[in-house]
């Protein structure tokens, strides 16, 4: 339950720049007359503004700023709920926007709509049409319950009843059936494009069994009259294999054949040119060993043994030289 304690404001619509306070403390009960235009109406827009930003009657934010003054309008409401003291501060020009509960102020780090929301739905219980219909009932703006819209109507009772989960619930369970309704159709959709896929590829397997088939049995023929060329080609590459064996068997018997005769020719060329080698060694032993000859006892000169032995080696040379070129014939 919500205890009024106090309203104050000041350049708040007709009213200058000094505090208007209004104590709602002192009694159980507090009765407020006065002629037209005392400011009773004032003090319901205040209470009405402070809480809610809105004032009671129908008047534009702007017009609630003094017109003398043009700024610094301010209006603070100070209530009880339970065992919490409570205290809103509201402004224009500046803005100004401050919930304080037991003399600590909340933080104000969010947004003014959330901050209301704040206010609205965890501490007062109540919006704004609640409070015209449930605390503030005036003549100027003052609508018969029964007139009220079914939604308004709603509202209303489940702020006074505190049992504002039902429409949270209902705004939730609509959310959940338009996300189910639209995933439904969304399946729908897709059973019915899988349908035609699978309409779609019977038709095709269907095509492709009845070409297959034909495709199969041509290409059996085809493998078969393969195979046959397969074998005949076969017998005749064998056929062509054994005479190229035998042929190159025969140049090979024949080659053989030539190359021992050759290494036989070979062999005769260094076996005299190691005879013919052996018998230069002995000349050139004669004439190096002896200066007069052993048959006619004639001496041998000098320029004369000089000249045999050099003839000699040359042709000892060039016997080597051949012997050499034989054995690379043979390798």
């Amino acid at each position: 339950m919500i205890i009024f304690r106090k309203v104050r404001w000041k350049n708040f619509i007709s009213t200058g720049d000094y505090w208007n306070e209004i104590d709602l403390s002192k009694n159980k009960s507090t009765l407020i007359v006065g002629e037209n235009g005392a400011g009773k109406s004032t003090m319901l827009d205040a209470l009405s503004f402070g809480l809610f930003g809105k004032p009671f009657r129908n008047t534009n934010k702007p017009e609630l700023v003094n017109s003398i003054n043009k700024k610094n309008t301010v209006v603070e409401v100070e209530f009880d709920i339970g065992p919490n003291s409570y205290k809103v501060v509201r402004g224009l020009k500046p803005v100004k926007f401050e919930i304080w509960r037991n003399d600590e102020m909340f933080n104000q780090s969010s947004h003014a709509k959330e901050f209301q929301k704040l206010l609205e739905q965890n501490i007062l219980k109540l919006n704004h049409k609640s409070f015209h219909q449930i605390v503030v009932i005036g003549s100027s703006s003052f609508v018969p319950f029964m007139q009220l819209p079914t939604g308004q109507r709603r509202e209303i009772i489940e702020d006074l009843l505190d049992i504002n989960i039902f429409t949270k619930m209902n705004g939730i369970l609509r959310e959940r059936m338009s996300s189910i309704k639209d995933k439904l159709k969304e399946n729908n959709n897709s059973i019915t494009l899988i349908d035609s896929k699978i309409t779609i590829q019977r038709k095709y397997i269907s095509d492709l069994k009845r070409i297959n088939s034909e495709a199969l049995a041509e290409k059996k023929e085809r493998l078969e009259a393969l195979g046959a060329e397969y074998d005949k080609l076969q017998k005749e590459n064998d056929e062509i294999v054994n005479a190229l064996l035998e042929t190159k068997f025969i140049d090979l018997n024949n080659h053989q054949n030539k190359c021992i005769e050759s290494l036989s020719v070979i062999d005769r060329n260094i076996t005299a040119v190691n005879t013919k080698l052996k018998q230069l060694q002995k000349t050139a032993e004669f004439f190096d060993n002896n200066e007069n000859c052993p048959t006619c006892e004639q001496h041998i000169e000098e320029d004369k043994r000089s000249e045999k032995l050099d003839e000699t080696k040359t042709e000892a040379m060039t016997l080597l030289d051949k012997k050499e070129k034989y054995k690379l014939k043979v390798i």
